[in-house]
C-alpha cells in the first residue's frame, strides 16, 4: 500500500468542502474519505448514525476482496464497489493509489446519481492530494503503524512558514591587550624569572548541551516499525516504544 501524503489543516478544509458539496448535491446521508487500509481520513454527513471506525475498516476490506475478484476475470481493477439495501445503501469508489471515498445514502436514491456527482468529489479529492504529496514529497504517513482510532490530530498540523532569521547582535570591540611587564634587569638576577607566577589557565565554558534528536513522532514510528520487521525487537518492545511516541503526538 501507498504511503499516504503528509496532510496538513489547510488539506483537509479542502476535502471536508468536497465532501460537503456532494451531500448536498446527492442528497446522501454521509460521505467519508479513507486510506486503503480503512483509516479515516475525513468525514461528514450524519455520520452519529454508523461506527465510522468499523465502516471503514470494512469497506476498505471490501474493496481490495473485489480487486481480486477483477483478477479473477480479467479486468485490472473494479474502481466502484456497490452494496444495495432496504433503507441504505453504500458506494465505494476509488480516488488514487492512496484513498477510497465511501458514500451512505438512503435506498430510494438512484446510484447513477449518486456516482454522477461523485467523479466531481473525487477528480477535486485527488487533486488535493496531489497538491500534498508535491508539497512534501519526503515526508508521507503510514497510518498502519499508528493504528488509531481517531486520527484527527494526526491531520492537525498546519503549515507554518519558516521564521525569519534573527540578525545577530555587533560583538563587542575587543580590549586591547595589557601590555607585557617589562623583562627584570640582568643584575637583579634570575631568581626574579622563577618567582613569576604563570597566569592561571582560563576557567572552562559551559558544556554545550546536545541537542535532540529532530525526528517527528511519525518518522520515529516509521523507524521503530522498519526495526520490527528486520527482526531486531520483538512485538512487545514494538508496542512500549509505539506508546511513548505516541503520548507525545
Amino acid at each position: 500500500m501507498a504511503t499516504l501524503p503528509q496532510i496538513l489543516q489547510d488539506d483537509v478544509r479542502v476535502l471536508n468542502g468536497a465532501l460537503e458539496e456532494l451531500l448536498g448535491k446527492s442528497e446522501a446521508a454521509s460521505a467519508l474519505i479513507l486510506d486503503k487500509g480503512g483509516f479515516l481520513i475525513s468525514e461528514r454527513g450524519n455520520t452519529e448514525m454508523f461506527d465510522s471506525t468499523t465502516l471503514g475498516a470494512l469497506a476498505a476490506a471490501a474493496y481490495a476482496a473485489t480487486q481480486g475478484i477483477a483478477g479473477l476475470v480479467s479486468e485490472g481493477s473494479f474502481s466502484n464497489v456497490y452494496q444495495q439495501g432496504q433503507n441504505h445503501s453504500l458506494l465505494v469508489s476509488n480516488i488514487d493509489e492512496h484513498c477510497l471515498l465511501v458514500v451512505i445514502f438512503n435506498a430510494q436514491i438512484s446510484v447513477g446519481a449518486v456516482k454522477y456527482y461523485a467523479a466531481t468529489s473525487i477528480s477535486q479529492i485527488a487533486h488535493q492530494m496531489e497538491i500534498a504529496r508535491h508539497r512534501s514529497p519526503e515526508e508521507g504517513l503510514d497510518l498502519s503503524i499508528l493504528n488509531l482510532a481517531d486520527t484527527g490530530d494526526i491531520f492537525a498540523k498546519r503549515d507554518e512558514p519558516e521564521p525569519e532569521p534573527v540578525p545577530e547582535e555587533p560583538k563587542p570591540a575587543r580590549r586591547p591587550a595589557p601590555a607585557r611587564e617589562a623583562a627584570p634587569a640582568a643584575d637583579e638576577g634570575l631568581h626574579h624569572l622563577f618567582a613569576r607566577k604563570g597566569a592561571a589557565p582560563p576557567a572552562p565554558g559551559p558544556v554545550e548541551a546536545a541537542e535532540g534528536s529532530d525526528d517527528e513522532p511519525i518518522v520515529r514510528l516509521q523507524k521503530l516499525k522498519k526495526l520490527l520487521a528486520s527482526g531486531l525487537i520483538n512485538e512487545e518492545d514494538f508496542e512500549a516504544q509505539k506508546q511513548k511516541i505516541l503520548k507525545q503526538l
